[in-house]
């Protein structure tokens, strides 16, 4: 069964819901009215009260039962009526809450975001620093060892020999 078909059921049955009641309530009503024409007929007929029938008693407490229930039935919608709006209250109060919450949350994901988009370019930042440091490090590093290794040339291009004043090599040596 598709949607459509149960929603048009659905209608066509709370359409009938105000009708059967409309024709419970004149079957009462007409009901109570031809016991209370019947019981003025007799009363006036006889001049005293006559005697109430085992019939005429059920009848009677029948009656008197439909009518608080009706009462009640319309106090019911109005109960009815007061939870409906409670519960469209209690739903507006649970709905604004879940939307400051959403926002609370949303506030607090903006900010961590925020923070971690600080944090990575703190440690961006400490990451070039490091490199460059080890850059000049390296650098200072490679100049040492030209120096060392320049030293050891011209080191090793003077003459060993004293006689020579130290000066290059000499060819005899």
């Amino acid at each position: 069964m598709g949607w459509v078909p149960l929603g048009d059921s659905l209608i066509l049955s709370i359409q009938y819901i105000p009708n059967l009641v409309f024709h419970s309530n004149h079957r009462y009503n007409s009901l109570k009215n031809k016991v209370q024409k019947n019981n003025s007929q007799d009363k006036r007929a006889s001049g005293i009260s006559p005697e109430e029938t085992e019939s005429q008693r059920e009848l009677r407490v029948l009656l008197e039962d439909l009518a608080n229930q009706e009462d009640d039935a319309e106090l019911l919608p109005k109960t009815n009526a007061s939870e409906e709006e409670q519960r469209r209250l209690d739903g507006q109060e649970v709905q604004k809450r879940a939307c400051e919450s959403f926002v609370e949350d949303k506030e607090e994901m903006e900010l961590e975001r925020e923070m971690r988009k600080e944090e990575l370019a703190m440690k961006r930042a400490e990451v070039k620093r490091d490199e460059a440091e080890r850059d000049r490090r390296f650098e200072l590093f490679q100049q040492q060892q030209q120096q060392t290794q320049q030293q050891f040339m011209r080191n090793n291009n003077k003459c060993s020999n004293t006689s020579h004043n130290n000066s290059s090599r000499c060819k005899t040596c």
